[in-house]
């Protein structure tokens, strides 16, 4: 997990670095918190578990091209005994339609890692991706995630998964940010009695942060 960590703390310490440096010139960025407020269910489980948690954000583009995107996110499973799930992802983005800053489609591939069940999961993750502007001082965002193929763990195998997320975000002040929206992450394996099984993590996300 340690490159994990080191991956997203240099996503994040170029993004501050080209905030100071290169704020007016072609690198556009937001670095931000977030927070999940998320219910979980296991497909071999009764009920819904509250297992909301915090994350960090951060993306970069150049050029309205070429684009990094960063995520750390958190959920609380101790409710259910088991350790906080946790996820990291980290992705490239190119973007396939642009009109403007804030209204595009991009085309995205990256790389998850999942800490889950006191084990851990990882792989190779696609994405499209769009904002539209809406008075330049707020934009709608939504993207969805494919994970085709993810390592097994703590006994599971075949495990796929899809996220999904969309909402949208206000500029009230220079340089800062506020968003509001849904996500839902999802998970799909074949469990250790050999039977299909799934989770599903879904809820409202609330973010603040910086933007240049």
């Amino acid at each position: 997990m340690n490159h994990i960590f080191r991956l997203l703390s240099a996503t994040f310490g170029l993004t501050l670095y080209a905030s100071t440096a290169l704020a007016l010139g072609p690198i556009d960025g937001e670095l931000g918190t977030i927070w999940w407020a998320n219910s979980f269910q296991a497909n071999n489980a009764a009920g819904n578990y509250s297992a909301g948690g915090y994350g960090i954000r951060g993306n970069l583009w150049l050029d309205n091209r070429w684009g990094l995107n960063g995520t750390m996110l958190q959920s609380d499973l101790n409710g259910i005994g088991l350790d906080s799930n946790n996820h990291y992802s980290f992705d490239i983005q190119r973007r396939i339609f642009s009109l403007s800053d804030n209204s595009y489609i991009a085309l995205g591939l990256g790389w998850e890692q999942l800490n889950l069940a006191n084990d851990s999961s990882a792989g190779s993750r696609l994405q499209i991706s769009g904002r539209i502007s809406l008075l330049g001082i707020a934009y709608l965002y939504g993207r969805s995630t494919w994970l085709p193929q993810l390592s097994d763990f703590a006994g599971y195998q075949d495990v796929s998964g899809t996220e999904h997320e969309a909402g949208i975000s206000i500029t009230p002040f220079p340089f800062l940010s506020l968003r509001a929206g849904y996500r839902r992450f999802s998970l799909d394996f074949t469990n250790a009695t050999g039977l299909g099984d799934s989770t599903e993590s879904n809820g409202f996300i609330l973010g603040a942060g910086f933007h240049w």
